[in-house]
């Protein structure tokens, strides 16, 4: 099952290149069909189009050295990704399986990256991150010398930890960081940037070129976003400071071993992702050791409030009293 499920992401990524050179296509065929003076008042988007295709290019190479990444031999087999049948013809011939809604979670990776990794949100991050970081630091001691101190760094959770850049930033500071994420799209980008990037702006991407909405110019649309801004390596986390955990968070963190064994649980938009809050809030709670701290930053728009018009059956998630075995990605 675990096995199916990533092997359907990696068909998701790997379809990406051929996905979104068919909308710019559906661009050029909508122009070509305007009248003709149309399109000579409306000529600069010709060069749009030239410009997209290459954006997705870019954007193409970097999910290349992301499925790469996990074709060695020393990846578990579980997540290694296999070779693809025929080369880049079996990669077009495959892409048609791939549903639109898997299509829009890859581009949103993109997204997701220049949030988490550009130096461009930096101050988004700063509105968002920065409270919870200044909160952490004010309440948890950090030993600078734990051996001699007798004391251990506190340790700090982080669920919905996304592409990792929350993490980072608490590992950063001192503490014993893990994040959880159920997403294998976000699992898989968060391993390759952490793990796999070593220098600032190893990477261009394009995250906007599939949004032509809220631009003021065609440049805006099809800027470059270069990432990361802070690679993993020039953090100064101590080893053994920074992991992350797959999974649910209910059935991982829902488990008996998993009670009073946290000084902190730092949620940064998450909290609305739940099917039922109230069981989040009760597993924040048998999660913190006495005294333990819960910082959460938004937002409050609730995924699931409106399940009812699109989902059959119970709306209510129900409990797994029984969690799978977690797999930890160690940086």
């Amino acid at each position: 099952m675990e096995r199916a499920a990533f092997l359907k992401i990696v068909r998701a990524i790997r379809g990406y290149a051929f996905d979104a050179a068919d909308e710019v296509r559906r661009w050029e065929h909508n122009f070509a069909r305007l009248p003709v003076e149309h399109q000579h008042l409306l000529r600069h988007h010709k060069q749009k189009h030239l410009d997209a295709y290459t954006c997705i290019e870019r954007n193409a190479n970097f999910f290349k050295e992301l499925l790469r990444s996990f074709s060695g031999d020393e990846v578990p087999d579980h997540l290694r990704v296999p070779e693809l049948d025929g080369g880049e013809d079996g990669e077009n011939k495959n892409h048609r399986s791939v549903p639109p809604s898997d299509a829009e979670k890859v581009r949103y990776i993109l997204k997701n990256l220049s949030r988490d990794w550009s130096a461009e949100a930096s101050e988004e991050r700063a509105q968002s991150h920065g409270p919870i970081l200044a909160e952490l630091e004010e309440r948890l001691y950090v030993p600078k010398d734990a051996m001699k101190e007798g004391r251990y760094p506190p340790r700090v959770l982080v669920p919905g930890a996304g592409l990792g850049r929350l993490v980072l930033e608490c590992a950063a500071r001192g503490f014993e960081t893990e994040g959880n994420e159920y997403s294998y799209y976000m699992l898989l980008t968060s391993s390759f940037v952490l793990n796999q990037c070593q220098t600032a702006g190893q990477f261009e991407i394009h995250p906007w070129i599939h949004s032509n909405n809220n631009h003021t110019s065609d440049s805006n649309q099809t800027r470059a976003v270069p990432i990361p801004d802070l690679p993993a390596s020039d953090a100064d986390v101590k080893p053994g400071n920074m992991s992350m955990c797959a999974g649910d968070f209910c059935e991982v963190y829902g488990a008996p071993e998993q009670k009073k064994q946290w000084d902190a649980i730092a949620t940064c938009f998450f909290i609305d992702t739940a099917h039922n809050v109230v069981e989040y809030l009760q597993i924040i709670a048998d999660c913190l050791k006495p005294g333990g701290i819960w910082v959460n930053f938004g937002p409050l728009l609730f995924h699931w409030a409106d399940a009812s018009s699109y989902l059959q059956g119970d709306e209510v998630r129900p409990h797994f009293p029984n969690p799978p075995d977690c797999l930890t990605i160690q940086h």
